[in-house]
């Protein structure tokens, strides 16, 4: 041992607790490849339950091919996580109240359920009262309550004001700086926020993207990816899918419209350098959740680059062996990825599975792909 080196022995290597997961709680639960031990330690099982019931329906929603989600599931899915944020407050816990509130509003984005709840939005405001309030009541889905039918029936809207008097200002010192990120970035995927504070929500989603989505940075990296920054690069997606779809660029000025064009030439090339990783660690229902925005991203990419390492990351989901890769993950990878790489039928338009369900765009525009496979390569 050298001058100054430890004598200690090295720290263990670090496992990893991969959930089971089920639709609604009513199934036999599935080995997902969702992990929580990359969470904070200081979240309770009522936020690990509320984390695999969330899983549970978003894998049912992104794997399915015909068969969407009932609306009983998603109603059960909806009473049973908001009964653990009623837990969480009454147990004046902030960690577990901020991390389903999360899991709770990506899930009802992703699945076109309706905005951000007013409880995610008091909580983004509770730690960074500087955000902009913008026009919230023009949320996609027509308010909070979203098609889901609001209340604590659905993945509903909530009051928020549960921050009132269960949790003091000091409680925010136990939220990581990246679920403030991310708290951040879900504040803005609001319709009536993007719409009215244009600008603002550029600049954070720039500041984020900086922070997290640095393709170099991303290259090095040798600690896996939590899943807080996951959702953070799914946020990012849906963030600037919505921007540039609902703001009329011309307006911008010339400073947040070139944030904005930045970003969105980069986004494809992280998405495919992220799910790389994701593939390579097996976590497979992550990198199938965020390769939902590729026919998105490849729909407006010019050149014809990006194929053969989309069609790469398709064939390792096809390949990873079980019990990680499922049957799930090879359809995925046939019905999604294969697709898109392969443009095919010119003009044909991108409506399958959860493709055809979630526009992962407040106007629900429809993604027409390009049959011409080698356009720009």
């Amino acid at each position: 041992m050298g001058a100054g080196g430890s004598t200690q022995a090295p720290p263990p290597p670090r496992l990893y607790k991969r959930e089971r997961v089920s639709l609604a709680g009513t199934e036999d639960p599935i080995l997902s490849t969702i992990r929580t031990t990359d969470l904070p330690p200081a979240i309770t099982p009522t936020a690990l339950a509320g984390i695999r019931l969330c899983a549970g329906l978003r894998r049912h929603h992104v794997f399915s091919t015909d068969v969407p989600a009932e609306d009983d599931d998603v109603l059960k899915t909806g009473a049973l996580v908001s009964k653990l944020v009623v837990e969480a407050v009454k147990a004046c816990n902030i960690r577990d109240y901020v991390v389903l509130l999360i899991e709770k509003t990506v899930l009802r984005l992703g699945m076109d359920l309706g905005p951000p709840t007013e409880d995610l939005l008091a909580v983004a405001r509770f730690l960074n009262p500087f955000l902009a309030r913008g026009e919230e009541g023009r949320g996609h889905g027509g308010g909070d309550g979203g098609n889901s039918g609001g209340g604590e029936e659905g993945l509903g809207g909530g009051s928020g004001l549960a921050l009132a008097g269960a949790f003091r200002e000091t409680d925010g010192a136990l939220i990581t700086d990246a679920e403030r990120d991310l708290l951040v970035l879900l504040y803005y995927c609001h319709r009536g926020i993007i719409t009215g504070s244009p600008e603002e929500a550029i600049k954070h989603m720039a500041d984020a993207a900086e922070k997290y989505g640095t393709i170099k940075d991303l290259d090095t990296r040798k600690e896996p990816l939590t899943e807080t920054e996951i959702y953070i690069h799914w946020a990012l997606m849906f963030l600037a899918t919505n921007i540039s779809t609902e703001i009329d660029q011309t307006t911008l000025p010339a400073a947040s419209r070139a944030l904005l064009t930045a970003e969105l030439s980069t986004q494809l090339t992280r998405l495919l350098t992220i799910t790389e990783v994701l593939v390579a660690d097996a976590r497979l229902d992550q990198a199938c959740f965020l390769l939902e925005f590729l026919p998105r991203l490849a729909a407006r990419e010019e050149k014809g680059w990006w194929r053969l390492r989309a069609k790469a990351v398709g064939r390792n989901l096809r390949r990873k062996a079980p019990p990680v890769s499922q049957a799930w993950h090879a359809e995925f990878a046939e019905r999604t990825v294969k697709r898109v790489v392969k443009g095919k039928g010119k003009g044909e338009a991108v409506g399958e599975g959860a493709l055809g369900r979630s526009s992962l765009s407040f106007s629900r525009d429809t993604l027409v792909l390009d049959g011409d496979v080698w356009k720009g390569a």
